[in-house]
């Protein structure tokens, strides 16, 4: 009987201190609501994204040609500097050879089946059946 007792006294003390902490959280304490704000992405359809796709291609297009002609035209300019040493080397040879055949009194005749050099030879064509 005593242990009833204590455990009816235990609940009525329990059921009173959480009637207590009910009132003073619920009653005293002014609550904070925090409002957060959030923006959804603006709408794009699949063809703006499909054009705006095609328009960073061709722009990556453009700047690859435009890095792949100043490559080329640096390696045109090294060809020619290397040809001009080319042709100055000829030239000199062929002054040289010149002189030789002055003192050796050498005449220079060109041969009669050789083409000049500025002339292009043209195949001759044959029918064949």
């Amino acid at each position: 009987m005593k242990t009833r007792r204590n455990f009816a006294f235990l609940s009525v003390i329990l059921l009173a201190c959480a009637a207590f902490f009910w009132l003073a959280t619920s009653h005293g304490v002014e609550k904070e609501i925090e409002v957060q704000t959030y923006s959804l992405p603006e709408y794009r359809s699949d063809t703006a994204r499909a054009i705006d796709a095609y328009q960073q291609m061709i722009n990556r297009m453009l700047n690859d040609n435009q890095q792949n002609w100043a490559n080329l035209q640096q390696q045109l300019n090294t060809i020619n500097a290397k040809l001009d040493k080319i042709q100055g080397d000829i030239d000199g040879i062929s002054r040289q050879i010149g002189r030789i055949e002055e003192k050796m009194g050498i005449e220079d005749k060109p041969e009669e089946n050789q083409p000049s050099p500025g002339e292009l030879q043209q195949p001759k064509m044959t029918n064949t059946i």
